[in-house]
């Protein structure tokens, strides 16, 4: 008589992964570096069946090194071969590449011969319709002139080679360059055939161009402040050969009342419908002052383009004065962000919600540089603009005015995230608000900003606790202040 075990008979039976459908599989797969996605492949026919799916192949990220002699090591044949893995997934897929990113490591000085072959491949089988650039370190003058100085020539033959790889490109949608090595090339012979706006307007199968972004960044963090860039007049004049664009972004110093002003023109055959700004500003550098743009010019343009949506973000510490100059009530700002090295003040947000309550959509500030009290002109903010629908706020913010946040927009918050870190609970010890300095049982005397110190606080933990649970409450979702920055918040 055969015993059943009843412990093993009730275990449910582990999950079987294979049959999940391709379209999971393909998900997991794009998510996956190249040597990963090889490694699972050689696992079984289905996950190999996955590998070769056009799909997966769609999105892909190619690192080349951008200056050779700094990565001299004995082991050459290494970086080699990465050149050659890169060459043969492309003699095998790069028909199926539509959003490829170009990433030159480190400061670009030269290719290797693999780096033109890999070049060579991309320009012959792809079809690409989406192209990002990185084309290493975004480069000072200071930088080029060290860099000519150590190389002993120029890198005009190699830069040339990958200005030919945008000229040859086709039917691209999108066009984002976040770096290119030199804009204003010494040697007058080559200048058009390196000077990538040059490129880009005597190509012309990609004037149907959608999307354009020169040297905008997203990141919130530091970024070279004064890197060689292209002046206005140049880039109004490559807007000319390109009438179809939606979406632009570009640094506030590429940008004057002539480049609104093209964008304005009535016979372009598509209106604009997001302009995204980077400032970047210095008191010390007359090219990074704030352009003098009337309101007749952005009212102009708004007429233009009824569905303009304009965004703005602040890498650098700014007056209160130049920033009013740049958030002039007739742009019609949707978005705001402050990154971790500018600076907000109470003064600024008056100045954003006095002139874009109707129109703001989204509020971000990273930076931890902020006045004492934010609070009532935050709750002021999102009680004034009832399409606000993002809040990122990474200063410091006491619970009652995130509580009066999430109360104002309980059902409309696609994001609402702070740091745990910066939390501050009213009056937590029993101490006035006025209170500077108080006095302990035992008479000793202390200031009453650091004994709320949430991190020494054991029954902060507490307080924490109850405060998501009623903002999950208000917003019908579970939600969590984010531990460390950069992380994701809501569930």
């Amino acid at each position: 008589m055969e015993v059943i075990n009843e412990e093993k008979s009730c275990e449910k039976p582990p999950p079987d992964f294979s049959k999940l459908p391709d379209t999971v599989w393909v998900k997991v797969m794009q998510m996956l570096s190249l040597n990963d996605r090889f490694y699972v492949s050689v696992m079984c026919s289905r996950l190999n069946e996955v590998f070769n799916h056009p799909s997966v192949w769609h999105t892909v990220i190619i690192k080349l090194l951008g200056d050779e002699s700094r990565h001299i090591t004995e082991n050459n044949e290494d970086r080699v071969s990465m050149a050659e893995c890169y060459i043969k997934m492309i003699e095998r897929f790069g028909g199926y590449f539509q959003n490829l990113t170009l990433m030159f490591i480190g400061y670009f000085s030269g290719m290797s011969k693999p780096c033109r072959h890999v070049l060579e491949q991309l320009s012959e089988r792809c079809r690409l319709e989406r192209l990002t650039l990185h084309v290493g370190i975004i480069r000072t003058k200071i930088d080029y002139y060290a860099m000519r100085e150590r190389v002993g020539k120029y890198m005009g033959d190699d830069l040339e080679a990958l200005a030919m790889f945008v000229a040859n490109a086709h039917r691209l949608n999108a066009f984002i360059l976040k770096s290119w090595p030199c804009l204003n090339n010494p040697s007058t012979s080559q200048e058009h055939r390196t000077n990538i706006l040059k490129v880009l307007t005597s190509n012309r199968q990609i004037h149907n161009l959608e999307h354009m972004c020169l040297f905008y960044e997203h990141d919130s963090n530091w970024m070279t402040l004064n890197p060689v860039l292209p002046k206005p007049s140049e880039i109004r004049e490559m807007l000319k050969a390109f009438q179809n664009i939606k979406f632009l972004s570009l640094r506030l110093c590429m940008i004057d009342e002539g480049v609104l002003d093209e964008l304005a023109v009535p016979l372009r055959q598509s209106k604009l419908k997001k302009l995204q700004i980077l400032v970047t500003w210095s008191r010390h550098r007359e090219d990074l002052a704030v352009p003098d743009i009337p309101s007749s010019t952005w009212r102009k343009l708004t007429k233009a383009c009824p569905n303009l949506n304009v965004e703005f973000t602040f890498m650098t510490r700014m007056p209160w004065m130049e920033k009013s100059a740049v958030l002039k009530p007739d742009i019609p700002v949707t978005s705001l962000q402050f990154n971790e090295y500018s600076n907000l003040g109470a003064s600024d947000i008056q100045t954003i919600t006095s002139r874009y309550s109707e129109c703001l959509q989204k509020f971000t500030s990273y930076t931890k540089d902020t006045d004492d009290c934010m609070g009532d002109v935050l709750a002021c903010l999102s009680k004034m603009c009832p399409q606000i629908n993002t809040f990122v706020y990474h200063g410091k913010i006491s619970q009652n005015t995130i509580l009066a946040l999430v109360t104002s927009h309980p059902n409309t918050w696609k994001q609402f995230e702070v740091q745990e870190s910066e939390i501050i609970f009213d009056n937590e010890d029993g101490d006035d608000d006025d209170t500077v300095i108080g006095r302990r049982d035992d008479g000793q005397l202390y200031l009453t900003a650091i004994n709320r110190k949430p991190c020494e606080d054991p029954r902060h933990e507490g307080s924490l606790i109850k405060l998501f649970e009623r903002v999950s409450e208000i917003l019908g979702r579970k939600w969590y202040a984010v531990p460390h920055q950069n992380e994701s918040l809501s569930e």
